[in-house]
């Protein structure tokens, strides 16, 4: 277990949930849910590690700490997904209806 710092978000189009660790450079996963998201970004940061290593590369020290949001906690989150859908469904339409009809 390691102790970065894990930023998950909900991507809309790809309909995953994404973990990155800002602290590794391009250590990022996804995953169905936000729990397997996590699991999936554990393993990637240990493989960032292995190879860093290998590589001769220095490993940054944590400077963040490490935050699991749960379904509950994440509801502003979702109601912010909720909000920017219909701004973008408005903004879509206000489009169609100033832009003429090239029949």
């Amino acid at each position: 277990m390691h102790k970065y710092q894990v930023v998950i978000y909900w991507v809309e189009e790809d309909e995953v949930y994404v973990a990155e660790v800002p602290e590794l450079s391009s250590c990022i996963a996804e995953g169905p849910t936000q729990e397997e998201a996590l699991a999936a970004v554990d393993k990637a940061v240990a493989a960032w590690i292995d190879e860093a290593t290998e590589d001769g590369h220095p490993i940054p020290e944590p400077q963040g700490h490490r935050k699991v949001r749960t379904q509950q906690q994440s509801r502003g989150a979702r109601r912010h997904e909720r909000i920017e859908k219909r701004r973008r469904s408005r903004h879509k339409k206000k489009q169609e209806r100033e832009s003429p009809d090239e029949a």
